[in-house]
């Protein structure tokens, strides 16, 4: 046990531990105190006690001088952020009072804007005031012109009017003369096809008398040919019996 204590007291050095890393602080920590446990009477041990104690208050001292260090620039930053915070809001000020001139510059324009539109809206007012007033001439010089133009209209009309009922009185006048002559010509056509009518009928009933007379001497001629061929017929029987006779006596 003894050996384990002096191997372990040599290579213990909290205060490099400490500086290496806090695990390896804590972890040769509680080796030690495990060898305080298995061999409490140990000098080697008490003197390493009292060396861990001073470490430990070195490095209380050392956090206490880094928690100074740290609260220092802790403040430092503070008051570096304080006077970076000014500086934005001179800046700020700085912007406002740049737009606030700059709104002072637009509202005069806008005003100015105003006053133009409000003499192009005179002027508007103007130009449409004369443009009713030429549009009322306009439309005055319109009506005249109408008025004449339906003067003129109406004359032309009756003057139409007139020549139309001479050519109407004169298309009477022809057509009338047309109509006689129609009637004329309609009365020599009936009369023409009046005695084509007849003429026609006197060809019909020559024509029917001659077919009549054709068939007569047809039917004559055909019953003349009938009864030559029934005498020859029997002549030539008689002539066969005659001969079957002879032939008969022969026998």
């Amino acid at each position: 046990m003894a050996a384990v204590v002096v191997v372990v007291s040599g290579m213990f050095r909290s205060y490099d531990l400490w500086v290496m890393s806090p695990p390896r602080f804590h972890c040769a920590t509680l080796l030690f105190l495990v060898v305080l446990c298995v061999n409490p009477e140990s000098t080697k041990i008490g003197g390493d006690i009292g060396v861990e104690e001073e470490v430990e208050e070195e490095v209380e001292e050392e956090e206490e001088e880094e928690e100074e260090e740290e609260v220092v620039e802790e403040e430092e930053v503070d008051q570096v952020e304080e006077d970076q915070e000014k500086e934005d809001q001179e800046v700020d000020q700085v912007e406002e009072d740049q737009e606030k001139e700059d709104q002072e510059v637009d509202q005069v324009e806008e005003d100015q804007e105003k006053e133009d539109q409000e003499v192009d809206q005179v002027e508007e007012d103007q130009e449409k005031e004369d443009q009713e007033v030429d549009q009322v001439e306009e439309d005055q010089e319109k009506e005249d012109q109408e008025e004449n133009q339906e003067k003129e209209d109406q004359e032309e009309n009756q003057v139409e009017e007139d020549q139309e009922k001479e050519d109407q009185e004169e298309n009477q006048e022809e057509d009338q003369e047309e109509d006689q002559e129609e009637n004329q010509e309609e009365n020599q056509e009936e009369d023409q096809e009046e005695n084509q009518e007849e003429d026609q009928e006197e060809d019909q009933e020559e024509d029917q008398e001659e077919d009549q007379e054709e068939d007569q001497e047809e039917d004559q001629e055909e019953d003349q040919e009938e009864d030559q061929e029934e005498d020859q017929e029997e002549d030539q029987e008689e002539d066969q019996e005659g001969e079957d006779k002879e032939g008969n006596w022969n026998y």
